[in-house]
């Protein structure tokens, strides 16, 4: 039996309601991202989805992410009804309303969040699609909010997808120790501490680099996610986790 949540399975059981498939325009920004914390393929329609949800995975109190998710048609129906609002409908036929994003948080809780643009939030006609979706999960006891651009950092982002393809890289254990040993010295840049680890191991040049990006994915290192990363950095700028 599946762990089903609201009546959908959790973690790599999860079929988001819509895929990239489903967006035909040649224009759209549609992607794929593999899931660490899912072990499946998340579906994005828009940068800004794929950008609120590297903050999730980011995020250490989530345990899950469920993109595009479902609401019960005959529920969105009469919500729709209740508040005197027509409901989404594609040449003439009601369709299935989806919301951006279900998060499980550590503790249990659940969230439902929307991503749009700020300037869409004027648009009459989105606003009543979005009070069906609240009153849905109002119903359930969920917590519901719009994401807009203006709460996705950039700089935090870009940082986050360039760390993260790194949280399953293997790393040799004697490159790690030298490494933090280094860079617990807290004296000169970054780049030259993998500088001289490449150096000192005879390995090819920016190894040691892909070993640092796997210790900061892998949370055993810390350092200011919201100032673009640069190996220029000076390791006082850099925390070993866990170092008294």
């Amino acid at each position: 039996m599946p762990d089903l949540s609201f009546g959908q399975p959790k973690l790599n059981e999860y079929t988001p309601a819509l895929t990239v498939r489903d967006v035909k325009s040649p224009n759209s920004r549609s992607k794929r991202v593999m899931g660490y914390k899912t072990g499946r393929v998340h579906h994005f329609l828009s940068d800004y989805e794929s950008g609120y949800y590297y903050l999730l995975e980011w995020a250490d109190n989530v345990t899950d992410i469920r993109e595009q998710f479902p609401l019960d048609i005959n529920e969105t129906k009469e919500i729709a009804e209740l508040i005197n609002v027509r409901h989404p409908a594609y040449k003439g036929s009601d369709i299935v309303m989806t919301t951006d994003f279900v998060v499980t948080i550590k503790s249990g809780l659940t969230i439902a969040r929307t991503v749009k643009f700020s300037k869409d939030l004027e648009d009459k006609r989105i606003l009543e699609k979005f009070s069906i979706e609240q009153e849905y999960w109002v119903r359930r006891g969920v917590d519901w909010g719009i994401v807009t651009e203006k709460e996705l950092d950039k700089v935090l982002i870009q940082n986050i997808k360039f760390f993260l393809p790194y949280k399953t890289h293997v790393c040799d254990e004697k490159i790690v120790e030298t490494i933090l040993s280094e860079i617990s010295c807290g004296k000169g840049r970054l780049k030259e501490v993998l500088a001289y680890s490449d150096n000192y191991f005879e390995l090819e040049t920016g190894s040691s680099l892909n070993v640092f990006k796997a210790l900061v994915a892998g949370k055993k290192l810390a350092l200011d996610m919201e100032k673009r990363f640069s190996v220029t950095m000076n390791c006082d700028e850099i925390s070993i986790v866990g170092a008294s």
